[in-house]
């Protein structure tokens, strides 16, 4: 399920004192035990597909480069002969959450700022909510927000692996485009060619 922002719809106001100290980037359990909640990284068009409720699937490639994968009975991923350890998702398993990095500007004042020092209550705005008032300072890449400021989550009902091509149409329109060609010219000009092993995230 994708679980809301608090605050405005443009203007977020990010205080540090709503947001649960368990929530934290790079993996592992939280304090509270799982589920996990980790970051993941969206363009703005498709942050607007997400709170649309038109798209509910991303791919996102396999780090490992691997000919053929197969699902262990834990659970875990490998090669088909064996060769590799086993490995999971790196984004989490059913019922994980993913907190949406998306890009972002806080106030002008803080342009000098790094995002680890904006602290307090502050306005961000982002860019998949269209041009920003006057009163908000750069650009700020989706990779350098921290999660304590994002507006979203989802929480993951499947996680598996899949090539490119083998996406259907019904598929393709999970991951909100409107066509199988669509979607495949989109993820070659984001990866580049070829037909890379990748992880498919759901969630409703």
């Amino acid at each position: 399920a994708r679980e809301a922002a608090w605050g405005w719809a443009d203007l977020y106001v990010l205080d540090p004192t709503r947001n649960p100290a368990r929530i934290f980037d790079g993996g592992g359990v939280c304090a509270g035990g799982s589920p996990m909640n980790r970051g993941i990284l969206f363009q703005p068009d498709m942050v607007r597909q997400i709170l649309a409720g038109k798209k509910k699937q991303t791919r996102r490639m396999v780090k490992a480069p691997l000919s053929y994968i197969v699902t262990l009975p834990d659970g875990t991923y490998g090669d088909e002969e064996g060769e590799l350890k086993p490995f999971s998702c790196p984004y989490g398993q059913v019922a994980d959450t993913l907190t949406v990095r998306e890009a972002w500007r806080a106030w002008k004042e803080y342009d000098d700022l790094p995002p680890r020092d904006i602290r307090g209550q502050t306005l961000v705005h982002f860019e998949a909510d269209g041009p920003a008032p006057e009163i908000f300072g750069r650009y700020r890449h989706a990779r350098f927000m921290p999660l304590h400021m994002a507006r979203f989550k989802l929480q993951l009902t499947s996680v598996r692996v899949e090539l490119p091509q083998d996406i259907s149409e019904a598929d393709a329109i999970e991951e909100g485009f409107t066509s199988r060609a669509e979607f495949l010219a989109r993820f070659a000009e984001i990866n580049g060619t070829g037909n890379p092993w990748c992880w498919v995230l759901s969630w409703a």
